[in-house]
């Protein structure tokens, strides 16, 4: 979302939750439903399932909603020399949103952090293992 805290000026956003888009069938609702423009969205059990492993690097501000509850996670840890150039493959489709299209990272830049995102891409969220792990055990769900 942004690289700079909202919470303090944030008015929650009206979005038509996930049940009530026709393209969900009755398909339960996720705990990370997509919508345009890029906003990562979590449910409320996402949000409390997650909170210790991502708030410290961002925060969770409320959306307006009538069915259920859901956070927009505004990111704000921003990592730099994390990616190494070497054995990293440019992205040559210059259509697409990321910079590379074979990433590889450098573990010693990233320690501490179980989300992140590069300051070289624009808009991906990178989360380590554990936070994937925790997403698995807690049976959550995207859209």
């Amino acid at each position: 979302m942004n690289k700079e805290p909202l919470a303090d000026r944030w008015v929650p956003i009206p979005v038509m939750a996930p049940t009530q888009d026709p393209r969900s069938k009755g398909r339960p609702a996720a705990d990370f439903p997509h919508f345009w423009g890029g906003a990562k969205v979590f449910s409320r059990r996402a949000m409390q399932g997650l909170w210790d492993l991502l708030a410290p690097h961002g925060e969770f501000l409320p959306l307006a909603t009538d069915h259920g509850e859901y956070f927009a996670y505004n990111h704000l840890t921003r990592i730099t020399g994390a990616v190494d150039e070497n054995r990293s493959i440019p992205n040559l489709d210059h259509l697409r949103m990321n910079k590379y299209g074979r990433l590889v990272l450098r573990p010693e830049n990233l320690l501490g952090q179980n989300a992140f995102v590069l300051t070289d891409e624009r808009s991906a969220i990178f989360v380590t293992d554990l936070v994937a792990d925790r997403i698995s055990q807690l049976g959550l769900t995207g859209s």
